[in-house]
């Protein structure tokens, strides 16, 4: 049962098309729509999820600008007794200093200050957030970077990280069978999957997803990192 002293609240980002890149940078991906809404729907189940419809927020194909007003709003818009969770879908790419870059509608590989969505100002918008329970999912290549590239690290209490890739490692799309991701599709089977009653823990969850690619035989997706002030 949800705590009535705590909103849970979801920014879902997927970017599946980039018609101002060069396809053989940025090519088009099958997954990000599934992926989303095969989220949106287990955060909004009624016997697993802890999420009204009404605070899931989605954004798809949009451009750099637009991603970066809502992403701003969603975390200084926040109480302290919140529980945010930002989700993205779609390419990740670095920079000549291996800073990671969310990919939008509009990118430009060579482009990536001016037109993609820098992960760096995420974590600082985090960081000064009034709500003191952050949850962060990347599913895009290069998403385990942000542990170590660059000199980053994540810091602060109650705030977790769970990538789909190490640090070098490209994300897999979707696999033409009509599925999302791999990466997504575990993420939502750990939350669907029968446990112990109550509110399911983000080391529980990265447990579960990481235990699916082991019978699977995948490549597990980095540890989430806990953010200690």
């Amino acid at each position: 049962m949800t705590s009535p002293s705590y909103r849970y609240r979801a920014l879902l980002i997927a970017n599946a098309r980039f018609p101002e890149a060069d396809p053989q940078e940025l090519p088009e991906l099958h997954g990000p729509p599934r992926d989303v809404t095969a989220v949106a729907e287990v955060l909004t189940d009624a016997n697993v999820g802890l999420f009204d419809a009404a605070d899931v927020m989605r954004l798809e194909d949009q451009p750099h600008w637009e991603i970066n007003k809502q992403v701003q709003r969603f975390f200084s818009a926040s109480a302290p007794d919140d529980v945010l969770l930002m989700y993205f879908s779609g390419h990740g790419r670095l920079d000549a200093l291996g800073k990671l870059y969310l990919c939008t509608q509009n990118t430009q590989p060579d482009l990536l200050w001016a037109t993609g969505i820098a992960f760096d100002s995420i974590d600082s918008l985090i960081t000064t957030s009034p709500a003191k329970r952050v949850v962060i999912v990347l599913d895009c290549c290069h998403s385990g970077t942000f542990r170590g590239g660059g000199g980053e690290s994540m810091t602060g209490r109650g705030h977790y990280l769970i990538t789909s890739t190490r640090e070098v490692q490209l994300a897999a799309d979707e696999d033409g069978q009509g599925q999302p991701s791999p990466f997504t599709r575990q993420f939502v089977a750990a939350i669907r999957e029968p446990g112990a009653p109550g509110p399911l823990s983000v080391p529980e969850l990265y447990r579960r997803i990481s235990a699916g690619f082991e019978q699977r035989g995948g490549p597990a997706p980095t540890a989430p990192v806990l953010r200690r002030g």
